[in-house]
């Protein structure tokens, strides 16, 4: 019984296969395909078809009419239009209201109708008309979807489209995204926009209203060159269609389908990528050296989405500002970028750091210093109290502790001191502060004062002026002789990570504390602070 209902099954789905696009003609056929091949429309949507009154918009429209009333859409798809008229060409634009009105109104199809004063609202918006229409658009596209209760905006980009968008971006200058072309869908206002038409090209659409005897409205605008998109329509394409391949539309097209693969591809990549090789703490973000490893196309993506992402925009970000970010990887610790959207890069020990608040878009606003440095010296990163921080290559925890935990802490002190003393032969009186178990350990543990602290404190690399108190009763040393008489390689230096107080640096991560802020019998509240190499 089991095998009978199976073969039944496959039978009655081989006669529904075999009568699919029977009802249509090859030009809906190849539309249907499309809509399928993407699943561009689903059982139950509530599909609204964006309505200008000229012929794309028309055959977008009639074709799926054409489509449900020959069943070759899925069950239960009710179709509705749209229309905005911009307000720009007088009664044109009425005329093209009323004509669209009445071709839905024959065919008994719902009309949202929207009316903007494009032209004023750009001069209030300070925009151009063109971009202020898109963005008008946008908005009736969305009311659509939130009253009326659409889940699929229908747009009628085709192949031409497609072609002229390639090359206004090649020749603009533009990334692998930009040159991925029209997407055949996308998430919108909590919808899906979709695009059934790029699969066929403008002059397959006006034959096939005109065997139709359709109708549609023709924007006399769109025959001038004033826009830039215009002139690519009127003048390059016939050119290439004429002296260099007839099916140019279609290869360009083509084309920019295989850019998209490729760019579903490399965005997943660098998703990976960005997981192992960017992250954000404080307001910062961090791009670890590691990430120079990685081919160099993978390389230059990851900057661009991790600068993209800090910045909040990926407008005015092209392929200057994110070569400009990969040669700072190649620089010294200390140099930096100033980027768009006030973000300043900068090139430390281990990679470069993002910070907000200076930058080409701000050039009178200077970095925030956590640190209070006002004289342009390298800004540090603010230490979280209590919280947790990566920088230069660590990872530091911050815990405050009251006076309940002094006894704990002032013994392990005691044993450190005592330890540091047995190996060096020293007085325990006169030996500096070192760390637990030495350099090699890579996992270090500081208690410090909390009260002798008086302004904020933040890791960063050394710079010129910085001093280290080496004796509880204030005495001090550079920073730089201290590094020399420790007899650390010059190289090393420019590594070391220091948590300073203006140019007072309070530890050497791997080395010491500074004396002024060493835990006493006396002290009322404790900053440990714990360093794990990352």
């Amino acid at each position: 019984m089991a095998l009978c209902d199976t073969m039944r099954e496959k039978m009655e789905r081989t006669v529904r296969e075999a009568g699919r696009g029977a009802g249509t003609d090859p030009f809906t056929e190849r539309i249907r395909q499309y809509i399928e091949k993407y699943r561009l429309i689903r059982a139950g949507d509530s599909v609204c078809a964006g309505l200008s009154g000229g012929a794309d918009s028309v055959c977008l429209l009639m074709a799926l009419v054409y489509l449900r009333d020959h069943g070759e859409l899925p069950p239960a798809v009710s179709l509705s239009a749209v229309h905005v008229n911009h307000c720009l060409r007088g009664a044109e634009s009425d005329k093209d209201q009323d004509f669209v009105r009445a071709l839905c109104g024959e065919r008994k199809i719902p009309l949202y109708m929207y009316s903007y004063p494009v032209r004023e609202i750009a001069g209030n918006r300070g925009m151009g008309e063109e971009e202020t229409g898109r963005l008008l658009r946008r908005e009736a596209y969305a009311e659509c979807i939130h009253k009326h209760g659409v889940s699929v905006i229908a747009l009628a980009h085709h192949r031409n489209d497609c072609a002229e968008t390639f090359l206004f971006h090649a020749a603009r200058g533009s990334s692998l995204k930009g040159m991925a072309g029209i997407r055949p869908a996308a998430e919108f206002a909590g919808a899906r926009m979709i695009r059934p038409l790029l699969c066929v090209r403008r002059d397959e659409i006006e034959d096939w209203l005109s065997a139709r005897k359709i109708p549609w409205r023709t924007d006399r605008t769109n025959l001038e060159d004033d826009y830039t998109r215009n002139g690519i329509r009127h003048r390059v394409i016939p050119y290439l269609e004429e002296h260099v391949n007839t099916g140019a539309v279609d290869h360009m097209a083509d084309l920019a389908g295989d850019l998209a693969e490729a760019e579903d591809y490399l965005a997943k990549e660098t998703q990976k990528a960005e997981k192992k090789y960017v992250s954000r703490c404080g307001g910062t973000a961090f791009i670890r050296d590691e990430l120079r490893q990685e081919p160099e196309i993978l390389q230059k993506r990851v900057l661009y989405e991790a600068f993209c992402g800090f910045g909040g925009s990926e407008k005015n970000v092209g392929r200057t500002q994110i070569l400009d970010l990969k040669r700072l990887m190649d620089r010294p610790a200390g140099k930096q970028l100033d980027l768009p959207y006030g973000v300043r890069a900068l090139r430390e020990y281990e990679g470069i750091r993002l910070l907000r608040g200076a930058g080409k878009d701000n050039p009178e606003k200077k970095t925030p210093d956590p640190v209070k440095n006002t004289d342009g010296k390298t800004p540090g990163t603010s230490l979280p109290c209590p919280g947790e921080m990566e920088y230069g290559g660590w990872r530091f925890t911050c815990v405050l502790h009251g006076q309940d935990e002094l006894p704990r802490i002032l013994e392990r002190l005691n044993r450190e001191s005592e330890l540091a003393r047995k190996k060096s032969g020293e007085d325990s009186r006169t030996q500096e502060p070192a760390e637990t178990g030495g350099k090699k350990q890579k996992q270090y543990t500081k208690w410090l004062d909390y009260d002798k602290i008086k302004n904020d404190l933040s890791f960063r690399t050394r710079q010129p002026g910085d001093y280290l108190t080496i004796s509880g009763d204030g005495g001090r040393k550079k920073l730089k002789k201290y590094l020399i008489d420790s007899k650390i390689p010059r190289m090393e230096r420019e590594k070391l990570v220091l948590l300073a107080s203006g140019s007072e640096v309070w530890w050497i991560v791997g080395y010491r504390i500074s004396g002024s802020c060493r835990v006493t019998e006396n002290t009322r509240r404790i900053l440990e602070i714990s360093a794990e190499e990352i």
